[in-house]
């Protein structure tokens, strides 16, 4: 385990790509004009990225402009972003 906790990644901006975010934590200061924000259903929020082994991924977002949550996941490819309400 990393020094700095389990998810060493706290506190930062999400890559312009968040198929590339792995393990950790970011705020999402926006999402509009970011061409690799798949799909976003949140403009403002918080990401938690995790990642096995960077093939086996989730990711779920917390709205920051909105009242659900939001997860995808990635074996071959990316789903769908699913919603948990």
């Amino acid at each position: 385990m990393s020094k700095d906790g389990f998810l060493s990644n706290v506190g930062l901006e999400a890559p312009n790509d968040l198929n590339e975010a792995n393990n950790g934590v970011f705020k999402i200061l926006s999402a509009s004009g970011k061409n690799n924000y798949p799909d976003m259903p949140q403009d403002y929020g918080i990401l938690m990225a995790f990642s096995v082994d960077g093939w086996i991924r989730a990711q779920l977002i917390i709205g920051g402009d909105g009242p659900f949550m939001y997860y995808r996941y990635h074996f071959n490819n990316w789903s769908g972003w699913k919603t948990i309400s």
